[in-house]
C-alpha cells in the first residue's frame, strides 16, 4: 500500500490527511465515451459488443434493431463489456477503486444490490467505491414547488416530474425488433432512483464504512479528476464509501 496525497480541490469537507490508497485495478464503470488510461473501463451497452463486430451495426440498422443514434456511435476497444448487474469479473480484494457515475439508476434494485456487494467483495481493504447518481429529493422538491406556483406551471408538474423520472422511454414508433428488445433490454430507461438516505443504506447494507456524501471531486481517490464530470453533479448526488 501506497501513501498517496488527496489533491486541492474547492471544497470546505476535503480532509487535509493523506489517504492511503491499497494497490489494484481502478474500475470505471458506466465509462461511455469517458476512457482514461490507467482505468479499466467497462460498459453494459449492447450496442458496444455488436461495435466490435465489422459491419454488424450496419445490418441491424438495416434491419431496425437498433436506431440511427445507435449505429453512429462510436466504441473504443479499450472498452470491456461487463453487465454489474450480474456481478464483476474480477478476483476478491483486486481492485482499489470503483467509479460509477448514472449507471445505478439503469439498474433493477435487485441488480444495484448484487453490484454493491460484488464491489465489496473485489475492493481490497480501504478500497473506495464511488457513485453518482440522479437526486430523487431534487426531482420531488421541483414537482412541489411548481404545484405551488400554481397556473401553467401546477399543470405541467406531473408531466415534467415523469418525464425527469425518466423511467419510461417511449418507443411506440420504433420497428418491431428495437421495440421488442428495448420491452426487455431497455438500458436508457432509469429502473430505480435514489435520494442520499436510500443511496447510503445500499452501502451500509452491502458492508461499507465511512460512509458520506460528497461534493465534485471531493474524494478519498486522489485521480478522481480522470473520470469525474462536473455536469453529473448538476442534477445528482454521490456518495462515497471504504471498503
Amino acid at each position: 500500500m501506497t501513501d498517496i496525497a488527496l489533491p486541492k480541490i474547492a471544497s470546505k469537507k476535503s480532509s487535509p490527511v493523506p489517504y492511503t490508497l491499497p494497490r489494484g485495478i481502478l474500475l470505471h464503470v458506466g465509462c461511455g465515451p469517458v476512457i482514461p488510461d490507467g482505468w479499466v473501463n467497462v460498459d453494459a451497452s449492447w450496442n458496444l459488443r455488436a461495435a466490435h463486430v465489422p459491419g454488424l451495426r450496419r445490418v441491424l440498422k438495416s434491419l431496425g434493431w437498433i436506431s440511427d443514434e445507435a449505429a453512429a456511435h462510436e466504441w473504443s476497444n479499450k472498452i470491456r463489456f461487463c453487465d454489474v448487474s450480474r456481478g464483476l469479473p474480477f478476483a476478491d480484494g483486486s481492485v482499489a477503486v470503483i467509479y460509477a457515475s448514472h449507471v445505478l439508476e439503469h439498474i433493477r434494485l435487485s441488480g444495484a444490490r448484487t453490484f454493491m456487494r460484488e464491489a465489496h467483495r473485489v475492493l481490497a481493504t480501504e478500497g473506495i467505491l464511488r457513485l453518482v447518481v440522479p437526486d430523487l429529493e431534487r426531482l420531488a422538491r421541483l414537482y412541489l414547488e411548481q404545484k405551488k406556483q400554481g397556473g401553467e406551471k401546477a399543470v405541467s408538474a406531473a408531466n415534467d416530474f415523469m418525464r425527469d423520472l425518466m423511467t419510461c422511454r417511449d418507443y411506440s414508433q420504433a420497428k418491431l425488433p428495437l421495440k421488442l428488445y428495448r420491452a426487455y433490454f431497455d438500458t436508457m430507461a432509469h429502473k430505480w432512483m435514489y435520494d442520499a438516505d436510500s443511496l447510503q443504506q445500499l452501502f451500509e447494507e452491502a458492508g461499507f464504512r465511512e460512509i458520506r456524501r460528497c461534493s465534485y471531486l471531493e474524494s478519498r481517490v486522489p485521480m478522481i479528476a480522470d473520470v469525474e464530470r462536473p455536469n453529473r453533479f448538476s442534477d445528482g448526488i454521490c456518495v462515497e464509501g471504504v471498503r
